[in-house]
């Protein structure tokens, strides 16, 4: 891969974390708790013989140790001088060859356990099994976590909502999770680590059941830190890289006369400015088929690519302005289904980031905005 490994796709967005691995990890100046980082993370891998299972391969001997910092420089005239808004590599392993962007869970040899432990080899997380059938405040729920030792292993800690969303399986009704692999998974709200950037009174979860207004798989933050809700708790054990995600399309800093944003980590291509007006969910697919930008045809993205440009850092709009600016602080239409009733369909509201599938009034017929992508 030439002398720059760490410029490499294969390398950044995680085609190592494709074999699953328990290997240690060392982490310097990161807060887990939110899924937009501003440091570099260096990871040492050391790794001995894993057993294969059903879902598992075999990997022998097998040492690494990576620094990817990415950096770009903006200096002409006519370039936006663009926020350091650096994600986690958690949707840099998100690989669209492997299904990463279906709304399903169900991708082959995804999932494997073993000692209590659900390891996923797309994310590189490692999660529990089972989970404590007693709801918990916030700031209990971390408590937990962090005192866990399943599996004799050390280093467990709540979820970010970006984890903690990547469980959810839209394709799926109530629970929104695959039941097989975490049996006994509540109907109800689950805690994520991750402080609401609108309020530090509030926290973000993720409701996999029926019964609130964000429900099957619906984030939302309308609740205090006070309320009591589940907690399913998670480590890290895979790289987690940190880079300034959004270019144009050749990877270069992004311009005024910019009409389209490539995101590096999901390597998806944006239509930079929304929708002039809101429309229904057709028109919003119908809009998106017939938009032509730099030679190339646009689709309505799924749910799935929506919420991956969601910054839980930001509010009013939870987005990045300086790639998309003019963003509305509004519903966005995605071309996901809900699943129990194909009346409506699944939106995300960039004032804050929730992912609902109701909207301010209801089905697919209410109008809203709309964002095209393409794949790469």
């Amino acid at each position: 891969i030439g002398d720059s490994p760490s410029e490499h796709p294969a390398v950044q967005y995680g085609l190592y974390f494709q074999i699953p691995l328990t290997p240690t990890v060392s982490e310097t100046n990161i807060d887990t708790t939110s899924p937009s980082l501003f440091s570099v993370l260096t990871t040492s891998l050391s790794q001995s013989t894993v057993q294969p299972t059903a879902d598992s391969v075999s990997v022998t001997s097998l040492t690494q140790s990576i620094d990817l910092s990415h950096t770009t420089s903006m200096s002409s005239e006519n370039t936006i001088s663009m926020s350091k808004n650096c994600w986690s590599g958690i949707l840099a392993f998100w690989n669209r060859t492997t299904g990463v962007y279906s709304d399903g869970t169900s991708q082959l040899n995804r999932y494997y356990s073993s000692d209590g432990i659900v390891n996923d080899t797309l994310t590189g997380l490692q999660w529990e099994s089972e989970m404590n059938n007693t709801t918990m405040n916030w700031t209990d729920s971390i408590s937990y976590c962090a005192k866990r030792t399943t599996g004799n292993l050390s280093n467990w800690r709540l979820p970010n909502v970006d984890e903690l969303q990547t469980l959810i399986d839209y394709t799926r009704p109530s629970p929104c999770i695959n039941i097989t692999v975490f049996p006994g998974t509540q109907t109800y709200y689950y805690w994520s680590s991750t402080n609401s950037a609108s309020s530090s009174a509030n926290a973000w979860y993720v409701n996999l059941g029926t019964g609130g207004y964000y429900y099957n798989g619906g984030i939302g933050s309308n609740y205090g830190v006070s309320a009591t809700f589940y907690a399913r708790c998670v480590r890290s054990t895979g790289l987690m890289s940190v880079m300034c995600r959004y270019t144009d399309e050749d990877g270069s800093a992004l311009s005024v006369a910019d009409q389209t944003v490539r995101d590096s980590i999901t390597e998806l291509v944006w239509q930079r400015t929304q929708s002039s007006s809101t429309m229904n969910q057709t028109a919003a697919s119908s809009y998106c088929n017939s938009l032509h930008l730099n030679g190339f045809s646009f689709r309505l993205p799924t749910i799935r690519e929506l919420s991956s440009l969601v910054d839980f850092n930001r509010y009013g709009p939870s987005i990045d302005p300086s790639a998309f600016p003019g963003t509305s602080a509004d519903y966005f239409w995605s071309s996901t289904i809900y699943e129990p009733n194909p009346a409506y369909a699944w939106l995300v509201l960039f004032s804050a980031g929730n992912i609902d599938q109701l909207g301010p009034s209801s089905g697919i017929s209410t109008p809203h905005y709309v964002r095209c992508c393409r794949d790469p």
